[in-house]
């Protein structure tokens, strides 16, 4: 939470509320907190609620607002006169304090908490513009979104207000009003909330024990007994009746009033509802009985509104609120009564002996003066059969009936006892007084009972009284019927109150069955009580109507053990209550289930004893009803007709009733067809069984009474079977392996087939039932259809999938429910024919739930096959194996096209119950995504499929094709974005008012975010999905406000589909919310930042931010950053200020000044909002300057990571601590790029601190623990056969966040293995002997390598961008230096070869060479460059070691790298000064042999020899397989290889250290096959020119490049010599070519490969044939004059190379190179060394004949000299104008800040030629 944004007490500085520093939390949002399942929320709540102002207000019994006083006033005053006025207009204190004072008037409440509520109304204006309606952008957009006629019906009434409208003095009053209103039921609310929790026992709910002390604080009500509770409830329902009837006049203007009047009913009948859930529970709290007076005034108060009724409503709200009221009502009239203790103490009365004194007993019943009214009142109503009032009635007429049998009772024995006396006549004369006396002395006075009769009597005294209340209750008020009805109210199944209301029907029921015993009525009462059990919250609940059932010995015998009894002859309620309790958590130690426990031992079997059935009586003297078979009788057949023949051997395996079967009869003696109970015990499962296979049979009515209705004995039948394996499986106790589960499930389906004649179980007997009633539908009429058995049949085949999943594929392919040969109109057929006029669809329901089921046992499809063992089952594995692929694919595909089918049309069916559109929506799209995610989110690639994978991949593309139509017309996304639209409004309050998570809306949210992520990383083109959705963001925005609990789930939707947007469309939200709703979406996302405790939650909201903030918002990044609108507030009109300005701070100074104190930030805070600022000041360049001037944040991010240390003993906070390291990095990346431009060279020096600490931190990426992943792909492999780790991998599809789920996808494996004890670790084991635990050490672990490589990264790109600000000071380059060090000792360590690193080695070495770039530029000198060689040297050695080996395992990109690395770190000894070292004790200095000489040969030897020959045969076998792949281009040898080799051996050759190794390092090169390489390559090299890039000959240049290079040594230069190079240079295609060019090639040659043809010439020949003569000598000059003589054209070219004639200016030709400038000063000393050669003859060892003149040169020296020395004298800007570049480097060169280098350059090479031309002029002169 933003440290305090959300105010902690109840009434703070209000004027920082509005300030916006402060988020005034209203009474919902501690209610909200206090429900919340977040401790820190509750807490916040409790903390809040634990003033004295709260307490105060929550210790009323029914709470409200306290009343204005004098003291109120004055504290209103003193908190409303220290604020200051906005200065920015942002709101108005005197117009605030204004309308908390006419509040107060108004409602008359205290004048302080007006004013609260004033600033919580001006707080939430945003939220309350956003709930009134729509802006005109808004529409628009819903209406591209959604289409005009939906918008137009569904939106009517929702345009929002105008600015002054909505500002207006009525309209926030109105809204101020409405607040009010919610605020006081809330009110009541939580003090219902807090009252039903401190009656929770504590062992139901620990989590509870926050709400259970604020409970325990508040003080005791001053109410003395329940009756004080029940008047004030009275009296507070009749206030709120009193609104209800006549209103509150509000003095606003008539539109509000209609919405007040409205909100202020709703208000009532809330209150209403609150106050009598709270007398509920104060009632049933109680152990006092209500007095009669209370009684009667609540009885009354009843009758005034009829048991209420008579309310009725057209708002949905008020309806919703109503129906909960009449159901309250009816449930506190019942507990006012309270049936079951006023039954006790009417008989702990009757037998006490002060039974007929009435002083002596107390209670509402014996009230002998009120027991009249309560009467009157009852009787009234039950002759209006008024329903509501059904339970009181019901209750009463027990009571009355009660009491006349007790009153009765004790009047029989009264008159009993006095006429026995008088029989007797004992009795004898008084002598004394002459009178006779009896002997006792009883009293003739009657009793209370007869007293209390006397008084509600409506007929003759022997009359029952109850008998016409009970009639009426149960036949015009139908009172089981309403008691059915309530039992299935949506109550919270984990409240008290819910109990309270459960125990009084079961109460009810209880007693009625005492009275009236085994009924019709009351079965179902019963049973509709049952099905209140919840599976999901058994053994949380309070009160569970099965368990109790079970317990209670009463019940058990009154219905269960009474129905087992008469079954089969009555199959119904047998099968109905064991279905109901089959449900229900009702095990044994040992696993077992009540019902399956009674079903296998059931000891009655009753029968009508018709026609065939023999029997005889016996034990004539106790009863006539006891009889014996004297003819064995067939079970499975009242006829009799089909009696089995048999012997005794075999009577126990067929269904035979025996001879001497002892049985009872239980009709009456009259009756013409005898029920005779046989005494038998047998299982109750087999005989189920057989039921169903004489239903396939079609023979089942032979064995049903004509009582039973034969589709629903099958359907309960199949549904028993169903439930009671559901709740076996489901109970499987923690721990327990899975398999001895299963094969408890498999018992009892055993059982349920053991006397089945067919030869399948009755798994196959249940799928060929649901064949015939597929078929049947075609039969039968469709108003005759029903869908129970289908239901039923369903509901099995689900839970078989989790038993037997083998026979569900083969079985349903067998059906035409989805089977081959069904259509896809089976389904759906069924749906509109049967259910659509109905609007109950749960066939519909039961069909999703089943394609849900097939998805997830696709899933574990696998795991069965993979736990198979044996040969023989790996046999017949293999054997199925494609087949069951084949039918699950099948299958799959066709129930996807179904259910995408259903999905389409629900939009235009209507649905009795929304909860159910809901229901079934949701499932469908959850399978929707499930498919999806199984298909692309997991595996290897995106594309790639696994065994696993693979039968979902086609339903998934069906599903993405379908949904992501590229026609933008398609509307199959429609029905996804109206479940987004239909969440829009929020729900209403419910009883309990808990935040509940919507599943429809959050599936909804998640499908359209996988839809939009998949495109994404397809990078697919806009579809009408993403449009569609980005159409309905006004939708998404108002979610945020109502669905709290999905408020993830939208803003995970909104950021995707921005970001989808912005790839391919950017559009602003303004055009599609328009301005005001811009501003209100930033203000409802900073109060949910305020409010929230959830740091995943404000992590999402941040990152939404972060997307607002992108130049492609602009508008919006504005507000966001500033705080104002770019159009205002200088346009705008003043009263329109408010709503155009973003109030309190901005986003920025938000983030800012939390990340000032990053260290107690949440991490999963700190990186989005880190990602904010970044996001923010890449954007917009003047926040960078804002940012650092308003709080240093950069400088002090930079600091607090350079000072920290890997403390983090959680990997998952390291990696996240790690990443935020990588975000300050990048920060300062950007503060550098600001600090650069504003020319600040302080800033670089403050980051060096950060940049020692990225060096030591950043670079390694050492923290993969290779063991633990190593061995845990092992075993999962060996575990797992087929499986690998990479088959849960995660791919991408679904965002992925750092922790135990990140890399491997944890919840999918989950599925996958769902049932494997080696998956989750057996009981035995710890809970990290596992293979999960495994995983998520494994996930944890990745989750810091990646961290670590986004570290890298973002070193990376700081270094890149700023390495030539940092080589400018020297502390820095040492840094550099280290840093590069660094990198290239971890290059030659050992990595796992794991995908993650693959491009971990060449990141390094990326930024090695950038670094070493820029410390070369700025002349670096030192030991600490000068040590860089020998990593660099190991790391050429480490990975490849050579190009042979590079070439080998396609890895030349990295290949080349390292070498050019190495080449750049030599480059510091090549610019090093060798300096001698004076020997100690003398004046002679030495030059010591430099360490380094042995790498330099082994570079030469090793790298540059064999890596050229190596090159060379590769081009070979290039150019023979044409492997010129252009996509693999980075693996393909070529010029680039080259020219690395190339500046590798010219480096070595600049090496001031050269001279000590030459000797050794020629010997090398002579001994390789470089040379021979090098003109075999230029042999050829014609055939090797690629028209791909330029048709250039590139390798000539390059070859007879590498030959003058080498031939700088003289005993290379000889070995050329011997070896004729001359001459095979001469037969070289590429040389005839330039021989061949008319008038030679020029430097500015625009033929087709002129210009490298001069290079070859220029750069390659002259230079060659220069070295040959400095290291041959005169022996070969005359055949470098031949060998120049045959290039006559180049000659005569290069004698007019520098003529500045207004010729050249105009055609170009007179421009200067570095290239010219070398030809002219190489070709002048070949041509004096010559001329030298050939004057000095004999002297010389030369034959002066052979050395000829260069002709078309030599001639010209004069004329060249003279040339040259015009252009020397030329302006140097006039020569920097001719000269031209002829690469980056002689670009640099040029724009050198030091001069133009380029130039000088040119001018010495000039005046080298210059000099050789004079010397030869000189000569001339001499002679």
């Amino acid at each position: 939470m933003a440290p305090g944004s959300l105010s902690p007490v109840y009434l703070p500085d209000l004027g920082r509320c509005l300030a916006g520093d402060l988020l005034l939390p209203s009474w919902d949002d501690l209610l909200d907190g206090l429900l919340s399942h977040d401790d820190i929320r509750s807490s916040l709540a409790v903390e809040i609620l634990s003033g004295d102002r709260p307490k105060k207000i929550l210790s009323q019994p029914y709470p409200s607002f306290p009343k204005p006083s004098s003291t109120s006033k004055t504290a209103f005053d003193t908190s409303s006169a220290g604020i200051k006025p906005s200065s920015d207009s942002l709101y108005d204190v005197e117009e605030i304090k204004a309308d908390a004072l006419w509040l107060s008037k108004q409602v008359d409440i205290d004048e302080l908490e007006a004013f609260r509520l004033a600033i919580l109304e001006w707080q939430y204006r945003a939220e309350s513009r956003l709930q009134e309606g729509y802006s005109e952008a808004e529409l628009a957009s819903l209406r591209n979104a959604l289409g005009g006629a939906f918008v137009d019906k569904h939106f009517q009434g929702l345009r929002s207000q105008s600015e002054d409208v909505f500002n207006s003095q009525d309209s926030r009053r109105s809204r101020l009003a409405r607040r009010f209103l919610q605020e006081k039921v809330t009110i009541l609310r939580l003090r219902r909330e807090l009252l039903d929790t401190s009656l929770m026992p504590e062992a139901a709910d620990p989590s509870a024990s926050q709400l259970r002390s604020l409970a325990a604080d508040l003080p005791s009500a001053p109410q003395e007994s329940i009756g004080d509770e029940v008047e004030s409830a009275i009296a507070a329902i009749r206030d709120r009746l009193k609104d209800l009837e006549s209103g509150r006049p509000w003095g606003l203007d008539e539109s509000s009033v209609l919405v007040l009047r409205d909100r202020s009913d709703t208000s009532s009948l809330e209150t209403i509802e609150v106050v009598l859930e709270i007398l509920l529970l104060r009632v049933r709290q109680s152990n006092t009985t209500v007095p009669s007076v209370a009684l009667i005034h609540w009885l009354e108060l009843m009758s005034s509104v009829g048991f209420f009724s008579t309310f009725t409503s057209q708002v949905s709200m008020q309806l919703a609120a109503i129906r909960r009221i009449q159901s309250l009502g009816s449930f506190v009239s019942a507990a006012l009564l309270n049936l079951a203790a006023t039954i006790a103490s009417l008989n702990e009365t009757a037998t006490s002996p002060q039974s007929r004194h009435q002083s002596r007993v107390s209670g509402y019943f014996h009230e002998i003066e009120s027991i009249h009214e309560y009467n009157e009142i009852l009787v009234n109503y039950a002759t209006l059969g008024n329903v509501q009032a059904g339970p009181a009635i019901l209750a009463w007429a027990i009571i009355v009936h009660e009491l006349w049998t007790l009153g009765n009772t004790i009047k029989e024995a009264r008159e009993s006892h006095h006429a026995q006396k008088a029989i007797e006549g004992v009795s004898t004369l008084d002598t004394a007084t002459g009178r006779r006396s009896s002997g006792s002395s009883v009293s003739i006075q009657q009793s209370i009972f007869e007293d209390l009769l006397d008084r509600i009597s409506m007929g003759t005294s022997q009359e029952d009284p109850s008998s016409p209340l009970l009639d009426a209750a149960i036949d015009q008020c139908h009172v089981f019927d309403y008691v059915t009805h309530l039992s299935g109210s949506k109550d919270a199944p984990l409240s008290i109150l819910s109990a309270y209301k459960l125990q009084i029907l079961q109460e009810l029921i209880t007693v009625s069955q005492s009275f009236l015993g085994y009924t019709p009525e009351l079965v179902s009462a019963q049973l509709g009580l049952l099905s209140n059990t919840s599976s999901e919250y058994s053994k949380k609940r309070p009160y569970d109507p099965a368990v109790d059932f079970v317990e209670d010995k009463f019940l058990l015998a009154g219905f269960y053990d009474i129905s087992a009894a008469r079954f089969p002859y009555e199959c119904l309620p047998f099968l109905q209550f064991s279905r109901a309790l089959a449900k229900a958590d009702i095990f044994s130690d040992h696993g077992l289930h009540y019902v399956e426990f009674r079903l296998r031992n059931l000891t009655t079997f009753t029968q009508a004893a018709v026609k065939g059935v023999q029997y005889k009586i016996i034990r004539e003297d106790e009863s006539d009803s006891f009889v014996a078979l004297e003819k064995p009788v067939n079970m499975l057949d009242l006829t009799q007709n089909r009696m089995l023949t048999y012997s005794s051997r075999d009577t126990t395996s067929l269904s035979i009733l025996p001879a001497d079967t002892v049985g009872q009869v239980i009709s009456d003696p009259d009756a013409p067809v005898k029920i005779i109970k046989w005494d038998l015990n047998y299982s109750c499962l087999s005989y189920i069984g057989q039921l169903l296979e004489l239903r396939y049979l079609k023979s089942l009515q032979s064995c049903l009474s004509p009582l039973d209705d034969q589709q629903a004995v099958v359907s309960e039948s199949i549904g028993l079977i169903a439930d009671l394996l559901s709740s076996t499986l489901r109970n499987a106790a923690e721990g327990e392996a899975s398999e001895d589960v299963r094969q408890h499930c498999i018992a009892i389906l055993e059982e349920s087939s053991t006397h089945l004649q067919s030869a399948g179980g009755i798994e196959s007997l249940v799928f060929e039932i649901l064949e015939q009633e597929l078929q049947a539908f075609r039969q039968r009429s469709v108003a005759t259809f029903n869908c129970d058995i289908l239901l039923s049949c369903l509901d099995f085949i689900i839970v078989l999938s989790k038993i037997q999943p083998h026979i569900v594929w083969s079985g349903i392919n067998r059906t035409s429910l989805l089977g081959r040969h069904s259509s896809s109109t089976y389904i759906l057929g069924i749906v509109s024919a049967v259910e659509v006029p109905t609007r109950a669809f749960s066939f519909l329901a039961k069909c999703a739930e089943l394609y849900q089921s097939l998805v997830q046992l696709t899933l574990r499809s696998h795991q069965y096959d993979s736990s198979m063992s044996g040969a023989a089952t790996s046999i017949r594995r293999r054997s199925m194996l494609p087949t069951t692929l084949r039918t699950q694919t099948s299958i799959l595909s066709t129930s996807t096209e179904i259910m995408f089918n259903a999905f389409q049309e629900m939009s235009e069916w209507f649905f009795q119950s929304a909860e159910q559109r809901n229901s079934i929506s949701s499932l469908i799209l959850n399978t929707f995504s499930d498919i999806i995610r199984y298909a692309f989110d997991v595996g290897q690639g995106l594309n790639s499929n696994t065994a696993v994978t693979n039968p979902f991949i086609e339903p998934a593309k069906f599903i993405i094709s379908s949904f992501r139509d590229p026609s933008f017309g398609n509307a199959a996304i429609s029905p996804v974005v109206r479940c987004l639209v239909s969440g829009r409004h929020h729900q209403a309050p419910s009883a309990s008012h808990v935040d509940v998570s919507d599943p429809h809306l959050e599936s909804a949210l998640s499908l359209a975010t996988l839809l939009i992520r998949f495109g994404d990383l397809e990078d697919a083109q806009l579809t009408s999905a993403e449009l569609h959705i980005f159409n309905s963001v006004p939708s998404l925005l108002r979610l945020l406000l109502t669905r709290k609990l999905s408020r993830k789930h939208c803003l995970r939707l909104m950021r995707a589909i921005l970001t989808s947007i912005e790839r391919q469309k950017p559009t602003s939200l303004l055009g599609h919310l328009g301005s005001a709703s811009c501003i209100d979406l930033l203000h409802v996302i900073r109060h949910i930042d305020q409010e929230s405790q959830s740091s995943e939650e404000r992590s999402e909201l941040w990152k939404l931010l972060t997307l607002l903030v992108n130049d492609s918002q602009q508008w919006l990044a504005t507000v966001i950053v500033t705080g104002t609108a770019p159009d205002g507030p200088k346009r705008t009109k003043q009263e329109e200020i408010r709503t155009r300005q973003f109030r309190g701070r901005t986003f920025l100074s938000i983030a800012l000044e939390e990340l000032t104190n990053v260290r107690n930030l949440s991490q999963v805070v700190a990186i989005p909002m880190l990602d904010f600022v970044l996001e923010a000041q890449q954007n917009w360049s003047w926040v960078t300057e804002d940012v650092e001037s308003s709080s240093g944040l950069v400088s002090k991010l930079s600091s607090f990571v350079a000072q920290s240390a890997w403390g983090q003993s959680d990997e998952t906070e390291l990696a996240r601590w790690t990443l935020i390291a990588a975000r300050v990095t990048d920060i300062s990346n950007h503060h550098l790029h600001h600090a650069r431009a504003a020319r600040n060279v302080n800033d670089v020096k403050a980051f060096i601190p950060l940049l020692e600490w990225l060096t030591s931190n950043a670079v390694e990426v050492s923290l993969y623990k290779s063991s633990l992943h190593a061995n845990l792909k092992k075993n999962f492999s060996s575990k797992y056969t087929g499986l690998s780790t990479l088959d849960i991998k995660r791919k991408g599809l679904t965002e992925q966040e750092y922790g135990p789920n990140f890399y491997y996808d944890i919840d999918y494996a989950d599925k996958l293995l769902a049932i494997d004890p080696h998956w989750r670790g057996k009981k035995v084991q710890s809970s990290d002997q596992s293979f999960t635990a495994e995983f998520r050490k494994a996930n944890t672990n990745l989750s810091v390598v990646d961290s670590e490589l986004k570290l890298l990264a973002s070193l990376q790109r700081l270094c890149v961008d700023h390495c030539r600000s940092f080589a400018r000071e020297r502390e820095c380059q040492k840094v550099m230096a280290r840093l590069v060090q660094v990198c290239l000792q971890s290059n030659a360590r050992v990595y796992p070869s794991e995908s993650i690193f693959d491009s971990l080695f060449q990141t390094r070495l990326d930024l090695s060479v950038a670094l070493l770039g820029e410390l070369l530029s700025a002349g670096a000198k030192g030991e600490e460059f000068y040590e860089l060689l020998e990593p660099a040297w190991d790391a050429v050695r480490f990975r490849n070691g050579s190009y042979e080996q590079a070439i080998i395992n396609n890895d030349l990109l990295y290949w080349r790298s390292t070498l050019y690395t190495l080449f750049m770190a030599m480059q510091f000894h090549v610019r090093r000064k060798i300096k001698a070292t004076t020997i100690p004790g003398t004046s002679n200095a030495i030059i010591p042999i430099a360490s380094t000489n042995t790498t330099f040969l082994e570079v030469t030897t090793d790298i540059v020899a064999k890596g050229f020959e190596s090159v060379v045969g590769a081009l070979q076998d290039q150019k023979l397989n044409k492997n010129r792949n252009s996509s693999d281009d980075n693996n393909i040898v070529g010029p680039r290889d080259v020219t690395l080799l190339l500046m590798l051996a010219q480096a070595i050759l600049r090496l001031p250290s050269l001279p000590q190794f030459a000797a050794e390092m020629s010997s090398r090169i002579v001994n390789s096959g470089l040379l021979s390489s090098c003109l075999l390559l230029y042999s050829w090299s014609h055939l090797l020119t690629r028209p791909d890039l330029d048709n250039q000959p590139r390798y000539a240049d390059f070859c007879v490049q590498f030959l003058a290079s080498l031939s700088s040594l003289p005993s290379v230069a000889e070995h050329l010599a011997v070896e004729g190079v001359l001459s095979r240079l001469m037969t070289s295609k590429t040389t005839e070519s330039l021989q061949r060019v008319p008038g030679g090639l020029s430097h500015v040659d625009a033929r087709p490969g002129g210009a490298f043809l001069y290079r070859v010439w220029a750069l390659g020949m002259l230079p060659l044939c220069l070295n040959l003569l400095h290291g041959v000598g005169g022996a070969i000059a005359g055949e470098i004059s031949i060998f120049l003589n045959q290039f006559p054209n180049q000659l005569a070219r290069a004698s007019t190379s520098f003529m500045l004639a207004p010729q050249t200016r105009a055609e170009g030709t007179d421009a200067l190179t570095l290239t010219v400038a070398s030809e002219a000063a190489t070709l002048a000393l070949i041509s004096y060394i010559l001329s030298s050669y050939r004057d000095a003859g004999a002297s010389a060892a030369v034959d002066p004949t052979t050395v000829l003149p260069l002709k078309g040169y030599d001639e010209h020296r004069k004329a060249i000299a003279e040339d040259i020395r015009d252009v020397l004298a030329l302006k140097a800007d006039v020569r920097r104008k001719m000269t031209v570049p002829a690469d980056e480097r002689e670009s640099s060169w040029q724009n050198s800040s030091g001069g133009d280098k380029l130039d000088e350059k040119v001018v010495t090479e000039l005046k080298m030629a210059l000099t050789a031309l004079g010397r030869n002029d000189d000569d001339d002169d001499d002679k």
